[in-house]
């Protein structure tokens, strides 16, 4: 059985191309309090001005497993993560803080500290 295709493939131009890494080390602070957003908002405010990311993550992440790691993920591959906290890993170069992301389990935002 053969299908017809409705287009000239001779056609078909490649506009981009990017290397993504397989994999991605993390760590990241969860909220899921009613006052996640300003909470969330001011705990990354905190590190940005020299507080220490594994303290805060200790103290204040609701994600409780890794929270007792410093917040660390460890490494993870695509497909592995929330849609949207993957986007924010994968897009946020290493050693710098992501911007704040929504997910189903709450707020969070992630330091990247690896690729491979």
């Amino acid at each position: 059985m053969r299908a017809d295709c409705d287009f000239d493939i001779s056609k078909i131009k490649l506009v981009d191309v990017q290397n993504i890494p397989d994999s991605v080390s993390a760590r990241h602070i969860l909220i899921s309090t009613p006052d996640a957003v300003s909470k969330i908002d001011s705990i990354k405010n905190l590190i940005e001005n020299g507080a220490s990311f594994g303290e805060l993550a200790k103290n204040n992440s609701e994600d409780q497993v890794s929270a007792l790691n410093d917040g660390d993920l460890g490494w993870f591959t695509a497909f592995s993560m929330v849609f949207a906290f993957e986007e924010a890993a994968y897009n946020t170069p290493v050693g710098e803080l992501s911007g704040i992301v929504r997910t189903r389990f709450g707020y969070h935002f992630l330091e990247v500290t690896g690729r491979r």
